[in-house]
């Protein structure tokens, strides 16, 4: 008789062998289509009836980068169905932070004010995002340097720097 932990190691070798490329699916815009289509029949088989997808929340789904993939999206397309009054998913019914951050287009609007020099603006318009990011994630700073996509100690280095100047 074979012991579990050579099982289990045997099985990771043979597994190991096989290299799959699989995108990320912010990458598989079509995908993202067809897995809601799929999560959202998946309810009605639980017993959940007449669920449809409000054209802008199915939009904004589908900007949406999805950093933590199908699993993701399945879990929002759960809650939403949950959240959903009247059979009919929309915006309201989706995440705060999906609508917020994470979107496809890499392009904020952010308004600054025409005085000050270049630096002391952008200074400015990053500090913006930052405590609004911060925000949306309740303050949890990991989170919030994990979405704006940097170190938290250079998420923490610029809260230092923003203090020191003052920015709020």
């Amino acid at each position: 008789m074979v012991a579990a932990g050579t099982f289990r190691e045997d099985l990771f070798f043979r597994i190991s062998q096989f290299h799959i490329d699989l995108p990320p699916l912010r990458d598989r815009g079509e995908d993202i289509s067809r897995l809601i289509r799929f999560f959202l029949e998946t309810a009605k088989l639980k017993g959940e009836t007449g669920i449809e997808l409000d054209p802008a929340a199915e939009e904004l789904l589908l900007e949406y980068r999805w950093p933590g993939n199908v699993r993701e999206l399945e879990n929002v397309i759960g809650r939403a169905v949950i959240m959903a009054d009247g059979g009919r998913i929309t915006i309201g019914d989706l995440p705060p932070g999906l609508s917020a951050g994470g979107r496809k287009s890499s392009r904020e609007q952010v308004f600054v004010s025409a005085s000050g020099s270049l630096r002391d603006q952008i200074r400015r318009a990053e500090a913006d995002i930052i405590f609004r990011v911060l925000k949306e994630c309740g303050g949890d700073r990991k989170a919030a340097a994990q979405q704006l996509e940097i170190g938290l100690s250079s998420l923490y280095r610029k809260l230092e720097e923003f203090d020191a100047l003052g920015v709020t």
